[in-house]
């Protein structure tokens, strides 16, 4: 099965796009994938942001079985990580993203489109997502998540990934140490305590390993058993998680 392993690097230089970029190619190296950086948007003077971009990658790419869609705050941890899943033919996979937010049915749960699994027969979902534009309607109301939740749920067509293809480390950091669920939606100020409070743990965890810390402690077990870890309000830590996956 030919596969693309894709990111976008659009704009300038990022926290994260010096890992990213490199344990991407390397893990699509290690598993006979083609790697693709998209460095100029495919679809020139849109007027959409960069997310959009991802939905166009097999418009642009064509000629693959599959692609693996993933956004350049997503560090791939090289020593865990194994070939990619199966999934159901035309369905799209994301990993749920833990917002407190209920839908209306068909809608489950929320796709996180930081990681995106596709095979020939979805992309069909990619370019109605793409022509539905800006949905309101589900969270964050903007970028190319909502359409994307709402196309695919629409035809039940959505595969639901292991939570380690799509770590979101600062959700369960929140939720391990201050009993938060997306705090940020309500108390910003939390959430940026809460960076803080991960730099010094990151910090116990690679310099003083034999330390027990209570608070917290499922995340480091997590972020260490996790393929990928996608670094949504934790973008500056990026040389950290880095360094502690090794």
């Amino acid at each position: 099965m030919k596969t693309a392993l894709a990111m976008i690097t659009i704009g300038p230089d990022s926290w994260t796009r010096r890992y990213s970029v490199a344990r991407a190619r390397d893990y699509a190296a290690q598993h006979g994938y083609d790697f693709l950086q998209i460095t100029e948007p495919i679809v020139k003077n849109s007027g959409r942001t960069p997310h959009w971009e991802k939905v166009l990658i097999p418009r642009a790419c064509p000629g693959y079985d599959r692609w693996l869609i993933i956004d350049d705050d997503v560090l791939i941890n090289l020593r865990k990580a194994p070939p990619l899943p199966d999934l159901p033919v035309g369905h799209l996979g994301m990993v749920r993203e833990p917002v407190p937010t209920r839908f209306k049915l068909p809608m489950e749960w929320l796709g996180n489109s930081g990681v995106l699994l596709l095979d020939r027969e979805a992309v069909d979902l990619l370019e109605s997502a793409y022509a539905m534009g800006e949905y309101k309607d589900i969270v964050p109301g903007y970028g190319d998540q909502p359409a994307l939740n709402a196309v695919a749920w629409s035809q039940k067509r959505v595969f639901r990934l292991d939570w380690k293809w799509n770590y979101m480390l600062m959700a369960d950091w929140l939720s391990d140490a201050y009993n938060q669920e997306y705090p940020w939606t309500k108390d910003v100020g939390l959430a940026r305590r809460a960076r803080v409070t991960l730099f010094a743990k990151l910090a116990v965890a690679r310099f003083l390993p034999f330390l027990q810390v209570p608070a917290g402690e499922r995340t480091m077990i997590r972020l260490r058993d996790c393929y990928f870890v996608h670094l949504i309000w934790f973008r500056m830590g990026a040389s950290w998680i880095h360094r502690f996956l090794g």
